[in-house]
Formats: C-alpha cells, sequence, structure tokens
C-alpha cells in the first residue's frame, strides 16, 4: 500500500485512551504522591503486572474499567508500544500529570490523575505532541494525482468519518489509497505475499514541480502483517514545492 502524505510523515500506530472527570488544581512542580504513583505504574506495566496497576485505580475507576478491560488495554498498548524506557514529567492541568514519555517502539504522552487517597482516577495515553511545533496547515500547491489509471482511497477527508488519520495532529492530511478490483479487494488471491496485490510495484509520479530534497531507498519490503518498526516511513521521498511547502510519499503495507 502506497499512502501519499501531505507536510508531516505518520509516527505511530495507535490511540489508546482511559480517562476519568477530574475537578482539583496542582501547580507546575511534580508532587511526591504522583512521582509514587507513576513510578508503580511503569514498574508493573514493564512487569506485566496489570492486576496490580488495576489495583492502583479508585473503585469509581475500577467500576468504569473493570479488570478485563484495563488488562485488554495494557496488553494491547505493550504490544503496540513496548515497554517504558523513559518518562519526563512535563506540566499539569489541573489534577492530570502529564509526562513525556519514551517507550520501546514510539513517543507517547502519559497523562494521570490521582486522587487524595493516592489511586489513579484519569489515565490517558496518546501519541505525544510538543505544543511549540507550528501548527500543520492544508498546502496551498495545485496537485495532481501521482498514479495511472483508477487507485481507490480507503481512508480520506476532513472529518474522522471518511478518515481515521485526521485524529492525529502528524498524521491528519494522509491518505489510504489502493488498487482494488470488482470485488472491491486489494490483492488477487489471499493476499498473504507482497505480489499478491495490485498495487505493489506500481509507478507514482510526482504531483506537482519540486526539489527532491531527502530520498530514503533500500528499506526491505515487510512481510506482510508485520510492521517495520526500525523504519515506519520505509522508502520515502519528500518533494519540497516553490511554495516552501513539503510533500512526503511513504511506503507502507
Amino acid at each position: 500500500m502506497w499512502r501519499l502524505r501531505k507536510n508531516k510523515m505518520k509516527i505511530t500506530l495507535l490511540t489508546l485512551t482511559l480517562t476519568a472527570i477530574v475537578n482539583f488544581t496542582f501547580g507546575q512542580s511534580e508532587t511526591a504522591t504522583s512521582k509514587t504513583v507513576v513510578d508503580n505504574f511503569e514498574k508493573s506495566y514493564n512487569a506485566d503486572s496489570f492486576e496490580e496497576i488495576f489495583a492502583m485505580f479508585s473503585i469509581d475507576f475500577q467500576k468504569a474499567l473493570p479488570l478485563e478491560k484495563t488488562t485488554t488495554f495494557l496488553k494491547g498498548l505493550k504490544g503496540q508500544a513496548g515497554k517504558i524506557t523513559k518518562r519526563e514529567f512535563v506540566r499539569y492541568e489541573k489534577t492530570v500529570a502529564i509526562y513525556k514519555t519514551n517507550f520501546e517502539r514510539g513517543l507517547f504522552s502519559v497523562n494521570m490523575s490521582v486522587d487524595n487517597n493516592s489511586k489513579i482516577n484519569g489515565l490517558l495515553i496518546k501519541p505525544y505532541t510538543d505544543d511549540n511545533l507550528p501548527k500543520i496547515k492544508r498546502n496551498s500547491t495545485k496537485l495532481n494525482l501521482p498514479f495511472k489509471d483508477e487507485w481507490t482511497i480507503i481512508w480520506g477527508g476532513d472529518t474522522k468519518e471518511l478518515n481515521y488519520h485526521v485524529t492525529n495532529q502528524a498524521q491528519k492530511n494522509a491518505f489510504d489509497i489502493v488498487i482494488t478490483d470488482e470485488k472491491g479487494n486489494s490483492y488477487k488471491t489471499d493476499g498473504k505475499t507482497n505480489e499478491d496485490y495490485y498495487a505493489f510495484g506500481k509507478e507514482l509520479y510526482a504531483p506537482c514541480e519540486g526539489e527532491i530534497v531527502l530520498v530514503v531507498d533500500g528499506v526491505k519490503d515487510n512481510i506482510v502483517g508485520e510492521m517495520n518498526t526500525y523504519n515506519v516511513g520505509g522508502n520515502t521521498i519528500i518533494l519540497k514545492t516553490s511554495k516552501n511547502e513539503y510533500l512526503v510519499f511513504c511506503h507502507f503495507k
């Protein structure tokens, strides 16, 4: 599959969320209570001790997220992102302590609220974004389709109903494009090999005039169903237009 990207590369796979309502306010220095709780959370998470994390929840939070759901969530996070390797306190937003957190396979924001009994009553884990980064805007350069013949956009648009990428700031201008047959399949037989996909090996063309400023080549083709966690973007070309805008072609499967 080829994904035509505008502005920035895809940097993460999945947003995982647990939330609760909080009402009070702390200062901007990490409290000893928050540090102890998040230290224990990290230790238990890395050790696959998900029941211990569930025991750290407040009673109301346990009711909202029973043990089975908590375990499924944490196992899914662990499978996608790996263990926590580094954590840095950023700030408080009301009672929510925000941590810039390095996992083995991604950078996430771990947002945690702790009640007066040192119990977790709010938890949000999502891809980390720096508030100082410039806001991504839609390119003004006029573009042509980068391929010949008929292709199908399976995800594309400005609403989450049309394009799941829009909920992630770094992916909001991404489109997923494939070639499908009359049955709507993107592969010829069982889809178990790269060569079985109609789009595999097809030529892509520059959608506008521009300067090639970066080429990443030589990344081996993925095995179908497996992700390259060392080079998520795969083989990549970045074009710079006359309007100082950038377009990114990334090769995914």
